[in-house]
């Protein structure tokens, strides 16, 4: 099989051109065509995450090795473009967060969106909204659904990891073994909102595992 052009492989990892075309008129657009752009930007977001976890790398990983010379196993030009990509995908969230949160105000009052202004002052961190696995099969009576999980629900945050740390399904099965019976803070998102709750991973129920469910990577 023939390789793609270098020219061709580096246009997969252009952003939709639509999205910043419209980053440019945030001001006109309505909340729910920001909404979607939203979407979108984390749909970029997990695609540039995505080719990071290919090659077992995260935001911080050097791209050199100790002497200074790129890193042979590493596709590096590939690697930098991701890194920028993402770097202006959260900048552009933070656009749309604030623009979005501006509107909402001037809609609805400032007193109901005050803990939405509160975050945006205190400089969300974007790893932490953007899901990056589904839990699924979930059991009645089972640690997670004791935690308040549904089967649906899509995993932001699981202890320190999030969608900028994590690298696959046994990074999170060794952070659960880790912490069996003890209390682990998780973020899920569910119908486009974000709920924090508490887990406590153990064997201490009637089904198997520390979990009673199944995760899949978005």
């Amino acid at each position: 099989m023939n390789e793609q052009p270098l020219h061709s492989q580096l246009s997969n990892l252009n952003i939709d051109p639509t999205i910043h075309e419209r980053i440019k008129k945030l001001p006109d657009l309505t909340i729910n065509e920001i909404d979607l752009l939203k979407t979108e930007i984390e749909s970029e977001l997990h695609k540039n995450f995505s080719i990071l976890k290919e090659q077992n790398l995260t935001m911080e990983s050097p791209l050199v090795t100790s002497d200074g010379f790129p890193d042979p196993n590493i596709d590096v030009l590939q690697i930098r473009i991701v890194k920028r990509n993402i770097n202006m995908l959260r900048n552009d969230l933070n656009n749309v967060i604030t623009t979005c949160a501006l509107k909402l105000n001037r809609h609805f009052g400032k007193d109901k969106n005050q803990n939405q202004q509160e975050s945006l002052r205190k400089g969300e961190n974007f790893d932490h909204i953007i899901p990056f696995a589904q839990i699924y099969d979930v059991i009645e009576g089972g640690p997670i659904f004791i935690a308040g999980c549904l089967s649906g629900d899509e995993l932001v945050l699981i202890g320190n990891l999030n969608a900028g740390t994590y690298l696959n399904l046994n990074n999170i099965s060794n952070y659960i073994l880790q912490n069996e019976n003890k209390k682990v803070t998780i973020r899920i998102r569910r119908d486009k909102k974000l709920l924090d709750m508490i887990l406590i991973p153990t064997r201490q129920w009637n089904g198997q595992g520390l979990l009673g469910c199944k995760l899949k990577l978005l």
